[in-house]
């Protein structure tokens, strides 16, 4: 299923998918940091482990590799949370090499709204402000992969094969 809706490198990236969950149950697979590990990311760039302070003006953090020579990571700031509804946070891509300079990208603004009708969630996320198409193509391949995983956890945990 192509959850992208916007030709990859345009600007902003919107990615739409629809559930088979409360947005209860959606919101808190975005909120929760075991649950992160499971569906963001695809091999090799799945997540080794993710911080979460879940308050406007709090920080996320989401590890994908962690050596001894560097550490690289997505992380950003809540802007905007209303529980089960919609999240915003800024976003950028950090990598810290130890001796070395540090690299990150400018921070992007991500919006994801969830909308609960008749037992099923529609999630749709906007991600602005990147600023180059091959940054744009790549987070917007790295969504549809990250919301194909959320299907498959969704189906899984809801008995749904179909």
């Amino acid at each position: 299923m192509n959850f992208l809706t916007t030709k990859p490198g345009a600007s902003p990236v919107i990615v739409i998918g629809t559930f088979p969950v409360s947005a209860a149950r959606a919101y808190k697979a975005w909120t929760s940091e075991d649950e992160i590990i499971q569906w963001f990311g695809t091999e090799p760039f799945c997540v080794k482990s993710a911080s979460i302070d879940l308050s406007v003006g709090g920080c996320w953090k989401f590890i994908f590799e962690d050596t001894p020579e560097k550490t690289v990571s997505l992380q950003g700031e809540y802007i905007e949370i209303i529980p089960n509804e919609k999240l915003v946070f800024s976003w950028k891509h950090v990598t810290e090499n130890k001796g070395e300079q540090n690299t990150s990208t400018e921070p992007s603004k991500v919006t994801v709204v969830f909308t609960e009708l008749n037992g099923e969630t529609t999630v749709t996320l906007h991600h602005e402000n990147i600023n180059n198409e091959d940054g744009r193509k790549g987070v917007g391949s790295g969504w549809q992969c990250s919301f194909e995983s959320l299907q498959n956890i969704f189906k899984q945990s809801s008995g749904k094969t179909s």
